[in-house]
């Protein structure tokens, strides 16, 4: 069972995410959702590795 504070904090990554797609600055994603600029770029990075990882398999068959 996942914990209420994990929810949240997932649903504000998605929140930073999305705000920092459309040119939002950091300080004010930070103040807005509570994410760190480096949680979100972690976040960025983990999803990016993810999809190449995906896309790497997918060229091996």
């Amino acid at each position: 069972m996942k914990s209420k504070r994990s929810e949240r904090q997932k649903a504000n990554l998605k929140i930073a995410s999305i705000l920092f797609e459309n040119g939002m600055d950091f300080s004010v994603i930070e103040k807005i959702t509570d994410v760190t600029p480096l949680e979100l770029l972690g976040s960025k990075i983990d999803i990016q590795n993810r999809s190449n990882d995906k896309s790497d398999k997918n060229r091996k068959k």
